[in-house]
């Protein structure tokens, strides 16, 4: 497996998924979820329509 090129990206994803959403604003696990869902769709869209493996995607990739 290679190594992610930007591991600032998915550190940032899971801040925002575990200690943001959960904690400052105080939203249900099921919010989290649905957010995870929904980036995780995102991430097999930009693999998809950019070619690129996971481990090549990066911040810029989110606009």
């Amino acid at each position: 497996m290679r190594k992610v090129k930007d591991p600032e990206l998915f550190c940032l994803i899971k801040k925002f998924l575990g200690s943001y959403l959960l904690s400052i604003r105080q939203r249900s696990d099921n919010t989290a979820d649905s957010y995870r869902y929904a980036l995780n769709l995102y991430l097999a869209y930009v693999q998809e329509k950019h070619n690129k493996a996971l481990s090549e995607v990066l911040c810029c990739d989110f606009s």
